[in-house]
C-alpha cells in the first residue's frame, strides 16, 4: 500500500495502466496539479521508461488471491463479482479480476489504499476525473451510492 492516501501504489502497476495515467497527465486529459507538471517535462519515451520501470516492481500484495477480503457484505459481493444489470452496473472483476486488473489500462486495485481508492471513484462519480476508457468508470461510479463506493474502496484494500 502506499504510505499515503494521496497517491497510489504504483508497484505491481502494467506498464501500460501507468503509461496510460502518465500520458492523461501530460495531455491534460487527466488533472493533479503537480503529477500534471512533472509529465508535461518528460518526453512520451520516458514516460514509457518510467511506467516499464514501475510495472517491474513487485507490490508484496497477494494478487493471485481472491480480490477482495472475507466477509464482504453480500450486497458489494455482488457488486464486485455480479455488478447490478438494473441499474447497468458491470461488475469490478470484468475489468479488475481478481483487484489485479484486466484490460491493459485498468489498474490493479487490489491492496490499494482505500482513501484514494474511494476518492477516485467520487471524481469519476461527479465528473471531475474524466480520463476512463468508454466512459467506463464514470457510468459505473455514477451509478453507485456513496456508501456502495466506500465498502467497495475497503474492500479491495482488504481492511472491511
Amino acid at each position: 500500500m502506499s504510505i499515503t492516501d494521496e497517491f497510489p501504489r504504483l508497484a505491481g502497476q502494467s506498464p501500460a495502466s501507468i503509461y496510460k495515467q502518465l500520458s492523461d497527465y501530460r495531455s491534460g486529459a487527466r488533472r493533479h496539479e503537480q503529477m500534471t507538471k512533472i509529465a508535461r517535462d518528460l518526453t512520451p519515451d520516458q514516460l514509457a521508461q518510467i511506467a516499464s520501470y514501475f510495472g517491474k516492481i513487485r507490490s508484496g500484495v497477494a494478487l493471485g488471491a481472491a480480490g477482495i477480503t472475507p466477509g464482504v457484505e453480500p450486497a458489494i459481493a455482488r457488486l464486485i463479482y455480479q455488478g447490478d444489470p438494473h441499474r447497468h452496473v458491470a461488475p469490478c472483476e470484468s475489468c479488475h479480476a481478481r483487484g489485479v486488473g484486466g484490460p491493459p489500462e485498468a489498474p490493479v486495485i487490489k491492496g490499494q489504499n482505500a482513501a484514494y481508492i474511494e476518492r477516485q471513484l467520487l471524481a469519476f462519480k461527479t465528473g471531475e476525473r474524466r480520463n476512463d476508457v468508454y466512459r467506463r468508470m464514470r457510468s459505473i461510479a455514477g451509478q453507485l451510492s456513496h456508501e456502495e463506493i466506500r465498502l467497495l474502496a475497503q474492500s479491495y484494500q482488504g481492511t472491511y
